[in-house]
C-alpha cells in the first residue's frame, strides 16, 4: 500500500513525461524496461498494462518483443523463487511429518535442483 502510494506521488503522470524520463536512458531503457517488467510481473501487475506500457515506450515491433522476453523472464523468476522462499521461511517445519509433508519437500528440493 506504501509502495502504490509513492508511487502516485512520484511516478510521471503522462505518457510525454514518462517517454522523456525513459529517453534520458538512453541505451539502458530497454534493459531497465525488462527489469521492472519482471519484477512487476512477480508482484502481480497485470501483464495487459505492462505490455501497453512496453509499446507505448518503444512502439509496437520492440515493445512486443521487450514484453515477451519479460514476461517470460518474471515468470520464471516466480516460479523459481516460490519453493526456496518457502523452504527459507520455514513454512514446511509447521507442516506435519506426514506424507503430504515429505512430497511437499520433495516436489520443493527437485525444483530447487538439490
Amino acid at each position: 500500500m506504501v509502495l502504490f502510494a509513492v508511487g502516485l506521488l512520484l511516478a510521471p503522470h503522462s505518457a510525454d513525461r514518462l517517454r522523456r524520463d525513459v529517453d534520458g536512458l538512453g541505451a539502458w531503457a530497454p534493459i531497465a524496461m525488462v527489469g521492472i517488467y519482471a519484477v512487476l510481473t512477480c508482484a502481480f501487475v497485470p501483464g495487459s498494462a505492462l505490455a501497453g506500457a512496453s509499446g507505448l515506450l518503444f512502439g509496437a515491433a520492440l515493445g512486443t518483443g521487450l514484453a515477451v522476453v519479460s514476461a517470460t523472464l518474471g515468470g520464471s523468476i516466480g516460479d523459481y523463487s516460490s519453493p526456496q522462499a518457502l523452504v527459507a521461511l520455514g513454512v514446511l517445519a509447521v507442516m506435519t511429518v506426514g506424507g503430504a509433508a515429505a512430497s511437499w519437500r520433495a516436489r520443493c528440493r527437485s525444483r530447487a535442483g538439490a
